[in-house]
């Protein structure tokens, strides 16, 4: 049986580095995001469910998809 449970390489929403959240065949990393306001982090990690869930962050620098 394939593993399902959802993995986060940097424990969570964790802004300051870039990780990668995996869950089945599925993988999402951590990058930043242009918007209109200017760049923001897009977040990947395991939500309560454990599934792979995505967060954005405006209030920092984002740096390859991490918080400088």
């Amino acid at each position: 049986p394939q593993n399902d449970t959802c993995i986060d390489s940097d424990g969570g929403k964790n802004w300051n580095v870039k990780g990668t959240t995996t869950q089945a065949n599925t993988s999402r990393t951590d990058f930043c995001a242009q918007l209109s306001t200017g760049l923001a982090i897009s977040e990947y990690y395991c939500d309560a469910n454990g599934n792979i869930a995505q967060a954005l962050n405006t209030t920092c620098s984002c740096v390859d998809g991490a918080c400088v």
